[in-house]
């Protein structure tokens, strides 16, 4: 009976394996192209998963091999503040698109006061005419 050796891994996952952060890790996929991307991943039960080969695609350029320990001193730190500063520029990033979408918003409702000042809405019900109305 054969060891089952696992082939399918999460963004979190390979984000440990390989010492960065998730928001780094989903940066470098971005940096991938989609046709060479394709065959690497998979949909189960909503969650992505990326085949082990990825991972010479995601590889830092100084580094020759994926390393399962876990960093020391000064280049834990290091890594911290790269995944701080990544999720910094997430948020500011986020931040940027909903003050966008508010603004959007905001356009809207102004143009929804000048349309509903030019034209006052009928909230009375039409009076019935009938044929000795007319009389």
């Amino acid at each position: 009976m054969g060891k089952n050796i696992k082939t399918w891994f999460k963004v979190s996952e390979l984000a440990k394996i390989l010492g960065l952060s998730k928001v780094s890790v989903y940066n470098r996929l971005k940096q991938i192209n989609s046709e060479t991307l394709q065959p690497l991943q998979k949909v189960d039960n909503g969650i992505q998963y990326y085949d082990i080969k990825i991972l010479n695609l995601l590889q830092p350029k100084e580094q020759e091999q994926v390393s399962h320990e876990e960093p020391l001193g000064d280049e834990k730190k290091d890594n911290q503040n790269n995944y701080i500063n990544d999720y910094i520029n997430s948020l500011q990033e986020q931040i940027a698109f909903l003050k966008e979408q508010l603004q959007t918003k905001d356009r809207l409702l102004e143009n929804m006061q000048v349309l509903l000042r030019d034209r006052p809405l009928e909230l009375e019900e039409p009076k019935k005419r009938g044929f000795f109305n007319y009389f």
